[in-house]
């Protein structure tokens, strides 16, 4: 009985500093940036997130292109985000808002400091486009 409860004891000091924290406890909130490169052009990109309880809110971010192209600096929101685990999925509605052909879903692995995977458009036939974010400090 006394070994019950020195575990218990123990456990419940490491639960109140912080150090029993599980992977499923990983913090995703802060900022992540990524390059993507799509027909030889590398894009920077930042995907900000916050975690609300079950609830993971965020923005999706152009930040440069080497081409011309009018969506560098555009802030979208990111929608239907969920996390199983050490996978986070969402989707960028592109189109002011709307999910459609144009939107792009992201599929990614936590590990660690990285968020590694891939995007793609959700029209039909489009290529996956590797891409790895790594947490801001």
């Amino acid at each position: 009985m006394n070994n019950l409860i020195g575990i218990m004891l123990v456990s419940t000091i490491l639960w109140a500093s912080g150090c029993g924290k599980s992977s499923e406890g990983n913090n995703l909130d802060g900022k992540w940036r990524g390059t993507v490169t799509e027909e030889g052009k590398s894009t920077l990109l930042e995907l900000e997130l916050r975690v609300k309880q079950a609830t993971i809110e965020g923005t999706f971010t152009i930040l440069s292109e080497t081409g011309e192209d009018a969506d560098k600096g555009m802030v979208f929101p990111i929608v239907q985000a969920e996390r199983s685990g050490n996978n986070l999925k969402f989707i960028v509605p592109i189109s002011e808002g709307q999910v459609d052909d144009d939107a792009i879903a992201f599929e990614l692995l936590i590990e660690g400091k990285n968020l590694k995977g891939h995007g793609h458009e959700l029209r039909k036939g489009s290529d996956n486009l590797p891409v790895t974010f790594t947490r801001q400090e």
